[in-house]
């Protein structure tokens, strides 16, 4: 007798596993088709600017992209950040009374913008394409 409730138990244990395997013979995937590139274009009033900074500097930009999405507009003024927004269009000042002399310092644009590759990261905002651009400036801290 319990050389058969062993046989019995063994066989409803080889049932309940052999159950729990799973098997497809089919294989699901998803073919990701890429959007078109996504045409930047980025326009300010920075390019004009021609004298020296002696006071502040109003900047004007505006941002767009023809196809996805605008993730981060970002600004640095001589490696510091000065501004940050996820807005594409916007006006600020910068006030360049926390650079310590006269001279010529740099403002770095950094512009954070989707794909559309349409993969996973794409459709999460994890892929991002990144738009630079430099300009310099005269900072004249003795005419005030």
């Amino acid at each position: 007798m319990k050389k058969l409730s062993a046989i019995l138990t063994g066989v409803i244990i080889l049932l309940l596993f052999s159950g729990c395997i799973y098997q497809t013979n089919d294989y699901y995937f998803y073919n990701v088709v890429a959007g078109d590139e996504p045409i930047l274009s980025f326009s300010s009033n920075l390019d004009t600017v021609s004298e020296a900074i002696t006071d502040s500097l109003f900047v004007d930009y505006e941002a767009s992209v023809d196809v996805g999405y605008i993730y981060q507009v970002i600004f640095y003024f001589d490696d510091s950040l000065v501004y940050s927004q996820d807005t594409i269009t916007n006006t600020f000042w910068i006030n360049p009374s926390f650079v310590d002399s006269s001279g010529t310092y740099d403002l770095d644009l950094l512009l954070y913008y989707s794909t559309n590759t349409g993969s996973l990261a794409d459709k999460l905002g994890g892929e991002y394409n990144i738009y630079e651009k430099s300009w310099s400036f005269e900072v004249n801290m003795e005419e005030k």
